[in-house]
Parts: structure tokens; C-alpha cells; sequence
């Protein structure tokens, strides 16, 4: 939240959350890339092993319910399956980057632990950056 995200879902052991221009500001994509790391090392420090992944691209947000009137704020669209995909490969205290998201935040992953995925739906290997929590 002090990175502006908006926490999408809460479900079991999994925490959707989403950073977009229109509520985070131009450079939402740096945002979050910078956001992955500090949220890592807090989930540690309390011994929920988390894995994160981090894609950027166009997804559709709105209010998704019934005509009885639950509502929730949700997102679809590929980019955020990508973003599951790669939460799923990430081992605890892992984040893994899409090279889509670092190259829209502008952040060089030259330092940073190169890996290339096999990801359900998808027929090529997905090329990805590897950080560690801080």
C-alpha cells in the first residue's frame, strides 16, 4: 500500500497485487519491480515463505460480482496469467521478472540471475530475471 499498489486478492496463500498508471503514477512498472524485494523480505521475516513474480503489459481491471451485489475489484487478461505463471516457478524469497517488466521499468537485470521457463499455455520458453529478497 505505501507503494500505491492495489491488493487485488487475498486467497489461501496467494496475494494478487497490482500497480497501474491511472493509481500509481507514471512509473508504476519501476514500482513494483522496486515494491518485489521489500515485500519478500517482510513476508521472511514472519516465516511465510513467499514466491513473487512480476510481469508488465495491458490488464483489464473492473468490479466483477453478481446482481445480488458482491462486488470485487479484479484484473483479467494474459499478462496477469504471465504474472501467475511466474509466481508459480519462483521458490521462496525468489522474485522472477519477466524481461517485458524490466525492460518497461528501465531497470538493466544484467546483474541479475538469468533463467529461461517452461510456463503452462505458453510454446516458447519465457526468458525471466531472478532477484532475491533484500
Amino acid at each position: 500500500m505505501e507503494e500505491d499498489g492495489l491488493v487485488e486478492k487475498l486467497a489461501g496463500d496467494e496475494v494478487a497485487a497490482f500497480w497501474g498508471a491511472g493509481f500509481a503514477g507514471a512509473n508504476y512498472i519501476q514500482r513494483t519491480v522496486n515494491t518485489a524485494p521489500k515485500s519478500a523480505a517482510e513476508h521472511g521475516e514472519t516465516n511465510i515463505p513467499v514466491g513473487i513474480g512480476v510481469n508488465a503489459g495491458t490488464a483489464y481491471f473492473g468490479a466483477m460480482g453478481s446482481a445480488e451485489g458482491l462486488t470485487n475489484i479484479s484484473a483479467i487478461g494474459d499478462e496477469v496469467n504471465m504474472a501467475a505463471r511466474l509466481a508459480s516457478k519462483a521458490a521462496a524469497g525468489e522474485i522472477v521478472i519477466s524481461e517485458k517488466a524490466l525492460q518497461a521499468a528501465g531497470i538493466d537485470g544484467g546483474q541479475l540471475e538469468q533463467r529461461r521457463l517452461e510456463l503452462k499455455g505458453i510454446s516458447e520458453l519465457v526468458p525471466v530475471r531472478v532477484m532475491k529478497a533484500d
